[in-house]
């Protein structure tokens, strides 16, 4: 099996407050795509990183497991969005910064979508989740990824986001 190439499409490094990072008119050439996030917010006690496709608020079902070192647990549910990085009893801070990576299969199809979810909590939780979207009815190509906090908070300055597409 080939090696496969990872090619950076966009990034952000900001350096004022933003609500929303958008990454539009994505090209179709690659097979998947890999969105990285190092995020802060601007609220003491955390928040949830949400991601949307097209737009789209509805139809992301997920599968979770998350723990730490004494507990381990599962979810299976549907959102409004797609979440990672829920920092609900740690905020970030300048030193505690919430990384998270996106895998999203196939985008460029027009089948249901499966995104593979890894985070690294400052509060030492890990968390990995599987996702599909959207219903079968529904499946499109994936053509824009909006990055926002699903408490209506902030990134602030020194959050990154990258985006990076996978061919081969």
């Amino acid at each position: 099996m080939p090696t496969a190439t990872y090619t950076l499409i966009a990034s952000t490094v900001l350096t004022t407050t933003t609500a929303t990072i958008t990454f539009a008119s994505l090209p179709q050439t690659y097979r998947d795509l890999v969105l990285v996030t190092n995020t802060l917010t601007n609220n003491a006690n955390g928040s949830q990183v949400e991601i949307l496709f097209n737009n789209s608020t509805s139809n992301y079902y997920y599968e979770q497991l998350r723990g730490n070192a004494s507990t381990i647990s599962a979810v299976y549910s549907t959102s409004s969005g797609l979440y990672i990085n829920n920092e609900a009893n740690s905020g970030p801070t300048s030193t505690k910064r919430a990384s998270a990576i996106a895998h999203i299969f196939d985008y460029s199809t027009s089948s249901i979508k499966t995104i593979l979810t890894r985070a690294g909590r400052p509060n030492d939780m890990i968390e990995a989740q599987v996702w599909k979207w959207p219903a079968p009815a529904s499946a499109t190509a994936i053509t824009e990824i909006d990055v926002t906090n699903a408490s209506g908070y902030s990134y602030v300055s020194g959050s990154e986001f990258y985006l990076y597409g996978i061919v081969g």
